[in-house]
């Protein structure tokens, strides 16, 4: 199942339910130390961009 969700900065994009593979990011302590759980789980759960807003994504 997917959501539409739109950020404060007007960038909309369709994400996914996180499952338990994705859960499993959260939880592994040598990513949390690096600061990759963040850009690991979004990119796991964001399907499409809808809407760029002020970002340029190269279209």
């Amino acid at each position: 199942m997917s959501l539409n969700n739109t950020c404060p900065s007007t960038l909309e994009g369709s994400v996914c339910a996180m499952l338990v593979l994705k859960e499993q990011i959260c939880a592994n302590r040598k990513r949390a130390e690096d600061g990759g759980q963040v850009d690991k789980l979004l990119a796991a759960c964001w399907e499409k961009t809808i809407e760029p807003g002020p970002y340029d994504i190269g279209r």
